[in-house]
């Protein structure tokens, strides 16, 4: 059985308690004033998580007049330098793609060829997720999945569409004529 919100709520409560009971020296000559800080190791967390999920619009799931929303999102943007692009590489999870050969094959014939050549599709237009994804500063990997999520990875979605522009579905390569 999956846990409940509540339950999830409970163990981020316990590990950011076990966080901040971590013993903190002075910060060393020269060194980041930071360092030790739980304030700056909360900011971390959030960035990564902001970064797992998909981004802060994910994240705060497109709340954004809200005076908390606002303070995460300060404290997300402070972890990364300001620059809301930077999450990427801070993901710790892998980016997954929706990408199911037998559905590009739409109404066409089940027969070997076409099914190759989908699936060979498939793979060219993986490769473009993948480049894509190390484009924009991804150190994970990108896995495919040929089941829909309940929740699809914004990550995702977005480096399928950037590949989708640039490897066509053939049909549309030639115009509609495929």
């Amino acid at each position: 059985m999956a846990p409940t919100p509540a339950d999830v709520a409970t163990d981020a409560v316990a590990a950011l308690t076990a966080l901040a009971r971590e013993p903190r020296g002075a910060p060393t000559a020269g060194g980041d004033p930071t360092e030790g800080c739980f304030a700056a190791a909360l900011a971390q967390v959030l960035a990564v998580t902001a970064a797992d999920v998909g981004g802060l619009g994910a994240l705060l799931r497109g709340v954004t007049d809200h005076r908390s929303a606002g303070l995460v999102r300060r404290l997300v943007l402070k972890a990364v330098g300001g620059d809301e692009s930077a999450l990427p590489a801070l993901r710790s999870v892998p980016v997954r793609v929706h990408l199911d050969p037998a559905a590009l094959l739409g109404d066409a014939p089940d027969e070997p060829a076409v099914r190759a050549r989908a699936e060979a599709y498939a793979a060219a237009l993986l490769a473009a997720v993948r480049a894509e994804a190390l484009r924009r500063g991804f150190v994970v990997p990108v896995v495919a999945s040929t089941e829909a999520d309940a929740v699809p990875d914004p990550h995702g979605v977005e480096l399928l569409r950037a590949a989708r522009r640039v490897v066509p579905l053939p049909a549309e390569a030639a115009g509609g004529a495929g």
